[in-house]
């Protein structure tokens, strides 16, 4: 008895666990192409720094409320 249950313990998470590793990849790839898109329609000089910092120019300037730098 105890034997079946830890088996379909053992087979609940591991269906779990591939949902959770399947949404996740799903996540980053939606996370990858979004910020390729907005990447595409900055300026060329920007599109890298957002790249790396994961935020735009324009989202740093309106979260620290400036206008010009």
């Amino acid at each position: 008895q105890a034997k079946y249950l830890a088996q379909i313990i053992l087979v609940g998470a591991q269906v779990v666990g591939r949902a959770f590793v399947r949404a996740l990849r799903q996540e980053f790839a939606a996370s990858r192409a979004a910020a390729d898109a907005r990447g595409r329609s900055e300026r060329p000089q920007s599109a890298a720094a957002s790249r790396i910092t994961g935020i735009s120019l324009q989202e740093a300037q309106q979260i620290l409320n400036v206008s010009n730098l």
